[in-house]
């Protein structure tokens, strides 16, 4: 394995980032650009239809994207990489089957990285992922929608209305929260307790879980379809300005539907700040009822 300062600091987040912690991420090698890693199986890992969550496999796509950029050719450079831009697309859902992840650089250039991460679970391709990252790249200052905010940031959602809701097992454990699900915006909120990169701040992989979320909610509460028909993330498209050392909010409106498929846009920002730290969209697929969940 490559011994570049920058590949020792990310190895060295693997093991004290609490969410990879809690995901079981295992044997990650990396070495030229290219690196590997296994996302065991488990409960705590999968949504409410006993599959392996997205947000699981999105934050295992981008831990081995960063493997794979931090030992590609080049210097040791000081600062530290940081996802600017992620597209993933679920191609079939995991059960009771380990996932391997595999990724390699695309090209790098004298700042910006471009990875690609294939997920397997044996001779099955599960999901893909395009990534470019930038090292030491600053956080952007956006603007955040006004309407978005005021409905996240209101006060708490009707009594019970998180009970009603099902959360699955993944989402539990990082302490995720329903906070609105009256459209045309619905709204989530990701603790940083538990959800750290290992740095203070919260996981980028996380950022992904809260905009999955957020545009699943989206896609039932928009389509008025009760949450007991099965649904799956399509693909996701999110660009990152910078994982804020905070609890982060997440707001999604359903901006477009076709058949069975929905599509949100997404804007995610820390607590009590007005800097949107990422925004993108989220394609996700409602079956017929009696349709399982993938």
């Amino acid at each position: 394995m490559s011994s570049t300062r920058l590949l020792t600091r990310e190895i060295d987040l693997l093991g004290r980032s609490d969410c990879l912690v809690r995901l079981g991420l295992v044997r990650p090698y990396a070495n030229e650009g290219r690196a590997t890693l296994e996302l065991p199986f488990s409960r705590g890992n999968t949504n409410t239809g006993g599959s392996l969550h997205g947000g699981a496999i999105a934050t295992a796509a981008l831990a081995a994207a960063r493997l794979a950029a931090a030992s590609s050719e080049r210097g040791d450079p000081m600062g530290r990489l940081r996802v600017v831009h992620l597209a993933v697309s679920f191609l079939e859902s995991v059960r009771d089957e380990d996932v391997t992840v595999r990724a390699r650089v695309l090209r790098r250039g004298r700042d910006t990285v471009h990875v690609s991460s294939d997920l397997t679970a044996g001779p099955r391709a599960v999901a893909t992922a395009l990534v470019a990252l930038c090292v030491g790249a600053r956080q952007r200052e956006g603007t955040l929608d006004a309407a978005s905010r005021a409905a996240a940031e209101c006060p708490a959602v009707r009594s019970g209305e998180r009970a009603r809701l099902a959360i699955s097992p993944f989402l539990s454990a990082a302490g995720m929260e329903v906070v609105a699900t009256d459209p045309p915006w619905v709204c989530g909120r990701l603790p940083l307790e538990g959800n750290d990169d290992g740095d203070g701040r919260m996981c980028e992989g996380m950022l992904v879980t809260l905009a999955d979320f957020c545009g699943a909610l989206a896609s039932y509460a928009g389509g008025r379809i009760h949450r007991r028909r099965g649904g799956a993330t399509v693909a996701l498209s999110l660009a990152l300005g910078g994982a804020p050392a905070a609890d982060v909010f997440g707001a999604a409106r359903l901006i477009a539907r076709e058949g069975t498929g929905f599509t949100s846009t997404i804007e995610l920002w820390a607590a009590g700040s007005n800097r949107l730290c990422g925004g993108g969209t989220v394609s996700y697929r409602i079956g017929d009822p009696g349709d399982p969940i993938d």
